[in-house]
């Protein structure tokens, strides 16, 4: 019997909708026993389809500051809470959705003494930005990722990359699908939603979904889009600003200075469920202009497929090559202002003539049921082998 804890620090955001798709697939496969480690705010608690043990530390507080020292002294009492967890259930499989590699060193001997197998999901092979202090920061992660039994990720350029940061073995690392990410059924027809959102019923509309952040790359997005006579409607949908990306404020004034003004909507708010499913119905087209030096998976990417909308991407190493294996969008052929305008101008022309996108093929190869599956299989060869 296969006795897993899963563990996941951060509360919400893709992340946290990965390890909820995940385990809600895992707890329905025989032979294993799976519950997810959290903090009290996690978005799914209560879902009623996994257990949860809900008792890492809390993260959030009214002042930034607090916060931010939150945060601090949870990358070492949440992994020690993990700990005891792991000998209160006597667990043989500690799977890591994320990690606080910042305090291994003093964690890691402590989990690796209960004899669990350990394994982690590599969404991002290294941090874009240190926490306090890079050096440290990176040597730890190598260590993580060299004391797992396995390492999951969703490409063969992360795998590469995986081998080169960390050295880690090519049989230890294991490609996995990344599910599709439903938020709801559609309520409303395209033109229902259209207009319960006040968008414009005869222009093609693209989607930008998601938090605003730096490496989305929306800026030279934006630019595409004014370099283009014949321009698609923008919806720039999600929050901006926060852990040193450009606030909301920037990009207001870009779409002024572009003369956008009347090509786009931008909704800086936090989009509830419910309502994720009339922006994508609303669209034509998602797109994830992200920049090149990009190399994890998109959660976005997966929520436009399961509402089978098209994407367009830039050539960032993991979603491009997704993209192109599986014929579901356009991939420009860079990241800048020119290569996004053709890429752009491509995808308008696409969607004009009916070109058809294999969407439909996307939701059945890439499931999250295959994912509980691949995993679950490299649990049981690492639970063979001795330690």
């Amino acid at each position: 019997m296969v006795k897993a804890l899963y563990y996941s620090f951060f509360p919400a955001g893709g992340i946290g909708r990965y390890a909820h798709e995940m385990l809600t697939q895992m707890s329905r496969l025989e032979g294993v026993e799976a519950e997810l480690v959290c903090s009290p705010e996690y978005h799914w608690k209560d879902c009623g389809q996994y257990a949860v043990w809900p008792q890492l530390m809390s993260l959030l507080h009214r002042y930034p500051a607090v916060r931010k020292a939150r945060f601090l002294t949870a990358q070492l009492v949440s992994p020690r809470r993990l700990c005891r967890r792991v000998r209160e259930r006597q667990a043989n499989v500690v799977h890591f959705n994320n990690v606080n590699h910042l305090t291994f060193p003093w964690w890691g001997p402590r989990l690796r003494r209960t004899g669990a197998r350990m394994f982690i999901t590599a969404h991002d092979v290294r941090r874009s930005k240190a926490i306090l202090y890079r050096p440290w920061e990176e040597r730890q992660l190598r260590a993580v990722y060299r004391s797992m039994s396995g390492v999951f990720v969703h490409s063969e350029s992360q795998r590469e990359e995986l081998m080169e940061f960390a050295g880690v073995d090519r049989e230890r690392i294991h490609i996995v699908p990344f599910g599709t990410m439903p938020y709801g059924p559609p309520v409303h027809d395209q033109a229902e939603a259209r207009k319960k959102l006040d968008l414009p019923a005869d222009r093609l509309i693209a989607l930008i979904f998601g938090n605003i952040r730096d490496d989305k790359n929306i800026d030279a997005y934006l630019r595409a889009m004014a370099s283009l006579k014949d321009r698609p409607f923008l919806v720039l949908a999600g929050r901006a600003g926060g852990a040193d990306n450009k606030p909301d404020a920037y990009y207001r004034k870009l779409i002024e200075d572009l003369s956008l003004t009347e090509d786009v909507r931008f909704m800086n708010e936090y989009i509830a469920d419910e309502d994720v499913a009339d922006l994508f119905g609303a669209s034509d087209f998602s797109v994830l202009p992200y920049r090149r030096s990009f190399n994890s998976q998109s959660a976005t990417l997966n929520v436009a497929t399961y509402y089978r909308r098209p994407v367009l991407v830039s050539d960032c190493p993991t979603v491009a090559a997704t993209v192109r294996e599986t014929e579901i969008g356009i991939i420009a052929d860079g990241d800048g202002v020119s290569e996004l305008a053709g890429a752009t101008e491509e995808m308008m022309r696409a969607l004009r003539s009916r070109r058809t996108f294999a969407l439909e093929a996307y939701q059945e190869r890439y499931s999250w049921s295959e994912n509980a599956r691949q995993s679950l299989a490299a649990y049981h060869v690492a639970l063979e082998e001795p330690r």
